[in-house]
């Protein structure tokens, strides 16, 4: 693989990206193969052989468009300095740039340090590390990250091959425009991977990629036409799709076109036109254009053309003629530009049109960054549809005639949407009346204020609820409740509440124990500690500031059963799109919970991979809300009038895992001790 780094300057903006190319992508099809010679069905089987006839494309636009993604100009500066080191080949000091950015929140760093970890660029290959960071992008809507999770999880590289999960992000990634994600549904459809073969469903997917430009859709479109596979066949609908391709140099299409025009399909045969059309794709190390130009029909018409001195060259991307050319450069100005955008259609679909006027010959015109995949009409005008995301796009038009004179223009085009308010039901404690249970004990904790970490949104909310839960469904008196929320829960808050109140209440053999604890967690490097973090927890003094979990376990010695509700996570995120560790990476530590004592049950939020998250339209933790949701009684699942530890971790986790997923996380709610432990009774 190779990858090539470019800065993209116009007059507003400044965007960063890095593609990466497969050099071996050219690629044919073997269409009509049955009229081919033995030794060039030799060529196409060593081809399909070798795996680079067609392989998914990793194709990939990185770091994504500060204006499209909202970034401000404040916030550019960074990138450009990044950006700038990346192409010195400076990894180093572009991570530098790029990670106190991404522990921000900031989607671009976060896939930027995902892409470096992915390529062992300025650190040692990570594929996991990779994982993480380009999930904390892909979950803010970084379609690049979307695509490489998808691309990632498609080859089975750094996870397990799930080719669910690789549809998955490649829709998200198609949603909002990718061409690349798009022909990569088209691909998985045609090949029935994840999903049942469905050649109909293939063709809507590549017509989307080649709509866009992307030339390796354009020239699958064609092969698709010219086998008649998922659809009619039609040659000269393949000629077309073949053309356009070809125009983008892309070889397997030169091939094909040449192909079309050797045997007369859909065009008049014309051995001439052959012969330069193979000529093109050689010239670019396609062998089977080499292996089909050895035919004695081929080397005389070649000598034919060589005589009349006729040689092929790589065509001019859509070189629009002009009467009265200007001859010199000192005579030709500039090419104008006139470019417009139509209204959002009912399907998500926008027009893009202009006109280029120049007294010289244009040899390049880009719409934001691709060759412009229909040539000019006479008069310079000009057509194509795109389906922009949802949101501001900027669409960018370059023209550069033959003396390398340019002409820039853009538009802004927006797509909104309706946010239907998401209906939350309130969470009602009273709706639970449990038996009392006069020796339990409740330690609850909530901090959402830290004193130098990023908040936890809403867990001073989830204990201030949970209070009363304590008290309605789990039967805990009213005066053995302790409730310690932000500013009241320090350490030594903490400390006093588990040595010295809540050991004095405990009732040796008699009590029941339930801790409720939503904030920020953390896990040691080996998985081996899990610590708590208070109010005001340091990250540089961990184990002086904060709590081991194990401690708060110990200080219940004596209880009868403890049961902890834990809504936090240990993989160094937060509940937002934070991150704790601004100078580690994310790595998926998994805390060791094989050595909780027999009678302790513990139901969290989610893995120790995993984030905990909020959930906005409750103004709750997810985890937090269907928690207390399931203490209201509808978890209750056999009409025993009991709550058990399983029944409640099943409620809750058929509610967090859907809920989480359509945002683009995966947070699987945890029990981890007896499941058939009563915890209301009513």
């Amino acid at each position: 693989m190779q990858s090539m780094t470019v800065a993209i300057h116009d007059h507003h903006h400044v965007y960063w990206h890095v593609l990466l190319r497969n050099p071996d992508w050219a690629y044919w099809h073997s269409v009509a193969r049955d009229g081919l010679s033995s030794n060039i069905k030799e060529s196409v089987d060593a081809i399909n052989d070798t795996g680079s006839a067609m392989t998914l494309q990793r194709w990939l636009t990185a770091a994504g468009m500060c204006c499209l993604l909202g970034i401000g100009i404040a916030t550019a500066a960074p990138f450009n300095d990044a950006a700038a080191a990346y192409n010195k080949g400076d990894y180093v000091q572009a991570i530098k740039i790029l990670r106190p950015l991404a522990a921000q929140g900031n989607p671009i760093a976060q896939f930027g340090l995902g892409w470096m970890y992915d390529h062992g660029q300025g650190v040692t290959q990570d594929y996991p590390a990779a994982l993480q960071w380009y999930r904390l992008a892909a979950a803010q809507g970084n379609t690049g990250a979307q695509f490489n999770l998808g691309w990632m999880y498609a080859n089975g590289q750094g996870v397990t091959r799930n080719y669910p999960a690789a549809l998955q992000w490649y829709r998200l990634a198609a949603a909002r425009g990718s061409a690349d994600a798009q022909f990569n549904l088209g691909w998985m459809y045609e090949h029935g991977q994840g999903v049942t073969q469905d050649h109909q469903e293939a063709m809507q997917w590549y017509r989307l990629a080649a709509a866009q430009g992307l030339a390796v859709a354009q020239n699958h479109l064609g092969v698709r036409y010219a086998s008649g596979q998922g659809v009619v066949r039609d040659y000269q609908a393949a000629v077309k799709w073949f053309r356009l391709a070809a125009a983008q140099r892309d070889a397997g299409a030169q091939f094909q076109l040449g192909w079309m025009y050797d045997n007369g399909q859909g065009v008049v045969q014309d051995y001439a036109e052959a012969v330069q059309w193979y000529h093109l794709a050689a010239a670019q190390g396609f062998g089977p254009a080499k292996t089909v130009l050895e035919r004695p029909d081929m080397v005389a018409a070649a000598q034919k053309l060589a005589a009349m001195q006729i040689l092929p060259q790589q065509p001019q991307q859509f070189l629009h003629p002009v009467r009265n050319r200007t001859k010199t450069r000192e005579q030709a100005q500039a090419p104008t530009l006139v470019f417009e955008s139509s209204a959002p259609r009912a399907d998500g679909s926008i027009e893009l049109s202009g006109r280029v006027t120049s007294s010289a010959g244009i040899s390049q015109i880009l719409l934001n960054g691709r060759e412009l995949e229909v040539p000019l009409a006479r008069d310079g005008s000009f057509k194509v549809t795109r389906v922009p995301p949802m949101g501001v796009t900027t669409y960018w038009l370059s023209v550069v005639d033959e003396f390398g004179q340019r002409g820039d223009a853009e538009v802004n085009t927006e797509r909104r949407t309706v946010q239907l308010a998401e209906e939350v039901a309130p969470l009602d404690p009273r709706k639970m009346r449990a038996k009392v249970n006069p020796d339990a004990v409740a330690l609850i904790v909530g901090i959402e204020s830290y004193a130098s970490l990023p908040p936890a949104r809403y867990a001073d909310l989830d204990a201030n609820h949970f209070y009363d839960f304590a008290h309605h469904a789990l039967g805990v008196p009213i005066s053995r409740i302790k409730l310690l929320t932000d500013a009241q829960a320090g350490r030594t808050d903490l400390l006093k509440a588990m040595r010295s109140w809540m050991r004095s209440e405990i009732a040796g053999g008699k009590s029941d124990v339930y801790i409720f604890f939503a904030g920020h967690g953390l896990a040691s490097d080996d998985g081996a500690k899990t610590y708590l973090l208070p109010a005001d927890g340091d990250l540089g003094l961990l184990d002086e500031t904060s709590v081991l979990r194990d401690d708060l376990i110990a200080s219940a010695k004596g209880a009868r059963t403890i049961t902890l509700f834990l809504d936090t996570c240990y993989s160094g995120g937060t509940r937002g799109t934070e991150v704790l560790l601004a100078g580690a990476r994310p790595i998926a530590i998994v805390p060791d919970e094989s050595g909780l004592p027999a009678n302790v049950t513990l139901l969290a939020a989610a893995t120790g991979a995993q984030l905990s998250s909020t959930y906005d339209a409750a103004q709750h933790g997810l985890f937090s809300y269907w928690l207390m949701k399931g203490l209201e009684g509808e978890a209750e699942a056999n009409g025993d009038r009991t709550i058990t530890t399983g029944e409640l971790h099943d409620y809750v986790s058929k509610r967090v895992k859907p809920i989480a997923a359509r945002r683009n996380r995966q947070q699987d709610p945890q029990l981890i001790g007896d499941s058939t432990r009563i915890l209301v009774s009513y």
